[in-house]
């Protein structure tokens, strides 16, 4: 199984840039400021060197030091699983000196403090040119910082000796943890104490050897292997990601000749359950489009995307009920606005009409906008482009298949495309193991292919088979089919409606006059008259939406009408027709996903424990191995049981692992069937065999036109 793994970072010269420390000092630094508490020492300090004495002359002194994590959390996301995180550096004591020891305080710096870039030439409470720039007083605990010591180390030096390694190490793991889930840069105080003599601790970005860095142990909670060459079992050696965000990067993955299949693992190393896992290729992907000012009742329904769109964020903003302007911001693996002609923060347009990107990318349909928006009304829209584009030919991206593990071979009956195509349900669907037409939202129908694989899923089922059809969501005339009054009402807008309405006569949905008088009044139906929303509703003479769908009607007059006159239009909405489904009886609410990609099933919680005491080879009796989970659990409370298979981590090889088959469990413990091979220490790690992770297969396609031999295969995933 996967195991821990070790993360540094800061100390090539590359990294230095993005670790930055300033020595502040003055009168406020001190917890029992005097008259004799003043500035001391120079009063310029280079922020790019932290190479400074902490000693009793120097007591009202502090180190703040920044870390911007953005490769950092571009290595291990935003959530990555740190188990253990510390800040290393380096320990001095001046020639002649002896053995210094004493004592390290750290603290956290909120966010919201000034850029350490601002903290130079300091003179708190003294006559200088410069002040730290975002406050009279340079922070100190209880005010800008946490108000406890969230860390405190033991420092020892020797006279004139600098260590061969660094020999301190500050506990950082929640802090780390913090800032990362935060994406805010990493930020902390340290404070020496008095009674040094001649002991500092050096920090120093630009001195080779001597630099601190920050080290973490931590596990992802998604990790892809590759198999064995020999076993075609697990290669832990095999890790073919080290990205983890929303979506999981494999990266660039040799695949081989064509069409030979390379089998890959899945594993969870999260404490979360996973119904089912998408695997998706580099197709583009866009967000809901989501209304974030405004107090507009309209909505924009959809985007469209070409192929070779890169990753960027939009931002809608009306100019009036019905034109708007655009704005496009760097966003995940683009770093830049590849969007020159916006500037930065600029906005381009105005237009009422469809608008698509300078770069092409994407494309607001004209009627992709709903009635009602307002003046200043703001809209945003993630882009997740095609990552690849430059050096992955378009036709490349359809030819990557992927399959079920059937009991250690490919599922060659079930090969499929992998792509990101999908969209959700707009209503709940029983399946039946018949042809099902599925409402979706918007989709674009010639992605959509007749004969082609496709999936239904949400959190607990699964079901695939093929696309019989698929069609774009239609909205007909209102025609007058009661009476002969007033006839001025218009149908527009789009419908992700739950059912289709179509029956014998095709009538779908209907509009009745309920009230003839000052302000007319209408009812409306989305069945063809069997049932109707309820009173009348007054007429506006701008658009009125009919409940919660996307339709709208529009009357010209609000009076004028004639009593139980009634119109009938015919509605459809984005469907795709599915045949050949595999499973009976599942019914999917709204939002289940509707999709060409393949789902990986049933991926369970990955079931981890500890050794609570010495075990192997060596002990007594040699096949009983002590442990507890996470949380204390005992071994039945985890789940495990007679012949489960157990994986403990070798002490001194992370991806050496040895396992053993229960035999016995006990109330603290488990008996093996055979002695263990080695030895392991307390706090050994432990993975159930069988539990979050699971197999699958990809595989290449040759073409007349690309040279797929030569291709490399890459994958995402998204839960």
């Amino acid at each position: 199984m996967a195991t821990l793994r070790e993360y540094e970072y800061g100390r090539p010269a590359v990294q230095w840039a993005d670790f930055d420390a300033v020595q502040i000092r003055g009168r406020s630094l001190n917890h029992d400021p005097g008259a004799s508490a003043n500035f001391e020492g120079s009063s310029t300090f280079d922020p790019t060197v932290l190479d400074h004495v902490y000693n009793n002359s120097d007591a009202y002194a502090r180190n703040l030091i920044e870390v911007t994590l953005d490769t950092v959390r571009a290595q291990l996301g935003h959530t990555s699983l740190i188990l253990y995180a510390d800040l290393a550096f380096y320990s001095y004591v001046a020639p002649g000196s002896g053995i210094i020891s004493g004592t390290i305080d750290a603290y956290r710096l909120l966010a919201s403090g000034a850029d350490l870039s601002d903290c130079t030439n300091l003179k708190m409470d003294a006559t200088g040119p410069e002040y730290w720039t975002y406050s009279d007083y340079a922070p100190y605990p209880g005010e800008d910082v946490a108000a406890d010591a969230f860390g405190s180390i033991a420092f020892t030096g020797e006279g004139g000796v600098y260590p061969s390694s660094p020999d301190n190490f500050l506990d950082i793991t929640d802090e780390l943890a913090l800032a990362l889930r935060r994406s805010v840069a990493l930020r902390l105080m340290l404070k020496g104490q008095a009674g040094w003599g001649s002991g500092y601790y050096q920090m120093a970005w630009n001195t080779a050897g001597y630099t601190p860095y920050l080290r973490a142990f931590h596990n992802y909670r998604l990790e892809f292997f590759q198999a064995n060459a020999s076993t075609g079992e697990i290669d832990l050696d095999g890790l073919v990601t080290d990205d983890e965000d929303t979506h999981v990067y494999l990266g660039a993955l040799e695949r081989g000749d064509t069409g030979t299949a390379k089998k890959l693992y899945l594993v969870n190393l999260g404490d979360a359950t996973l119904p089912h896992v998408e695997i998706l290729d580099d197709h583009p992907e866009w967000s809901d489009p989501v209304q974030k000012a405004g107090s507009g009742t309209g909505r924009l329904d959809y985007v469209t995307l070409a192929e070779a769109s890169v990753s960027q964020e939009y931002w809608v903003r009306m100019t009036s009920s019905s034109a708007y302007e655009v704005k496009a911001l760097a966003y995940r693996d683009n770093t830049d606005n590849l969007n020159p002609s916006y500037g930065g923060a600029g906005w381009t347009g105005t237009t009422a009409g469809s608008w698509t990107s300078p770069n092409g990318d994407l494309t607001i349909p004209a009627a992709a906008w709903q009635p009602g928006t307002l003046v200043n009304d703001e809209f945003q829209i993630y882009v997740k482009g095609n990552s690849t584009d430059s050096t992955w030919p378009a036709d490349s991206n359809d030819q990557v298949q992927i399959t079920y593990d059937s009991g250690g071979s490919a599922d060659s009956a079930n090969w499929r495309r992998v792509d990101g195509r999908r969209t959700r349900s707009t209503g709940s669907v029983t399946i039946d193991a018949t042809t099902k037409k599925i409402p979706v939202r918007y989709i674009q129908t010639s992605f959509w292919v007749v004969g082609e694989r496709a999936f239904i899923a949400d959190d607990t089922n699964i079901n695939h088979g093929d696309v019989k059809s698929v069609a774009a969501a239609s909205v007909g005339s209102l025609s007058q089919d009661v009476g002969s009054g007033l006839d001025d009402c218009t149908l527009s807008g789009n419908y992700y409606g739950s059912e289709f309405y179509e029956t014998a006569d095709n009538t779908d949905v209907k509009l009745k006059i309920t009230t003839a008088g000052a302000t007319d009044e209408f009812q409306y139906s989305l069945d063809g008259g069997s049932t109707w929303n309820g009173s009348g509703i007054a007429m506006t003479g701008s658009a009125q939406q009919l409940g919660s769908t996307d339709l709208y009607v529009t009357w010209a007059a609000t009076t004028g009408h004639t009593l139980n006159d009634e119109w009938t239009a015919d509605v459809t909405p984005y469907y795709v027709e599915l045949e050949n489904l595999t499973a009976n009886s599942n019914v999917y609410s709204a939002d289940a996903k509707v999709g060409t990609s393949l789902p990986i099933r049933d991926l369970t919680a990955m079931v981890r424990a500890t050794t609570t005491a010495a075990a192997g080879v060596s002990e007594t009796p040699a096949n009983r191995v002590y442990l507890e989970g996470p949380n204390g659990e005992t071994p039945t409370a985890l789940g495990i049981s007679t012949s489960d298979v157990l994986q403990i981590v070798h002490p001194s090889a992370a991806t050496v692992v040895e396992e053993l088959t229960v035999q016995t469990v006990g109330g603290t413990y488990v008996d093996a069937d055979a002695d263990l091979t080695y030895d392991y220490a307390s706090a050994a790690r432990i993975l159930k065999v069988g539990t979050g992770d699971t197999a699958f297969w990809a595989r290449a396609v040759a073409s007349g036109s690309t040279a797929e031999e030569q291709k490399e295969l890459r994958l995402n995933t998204r839960v």
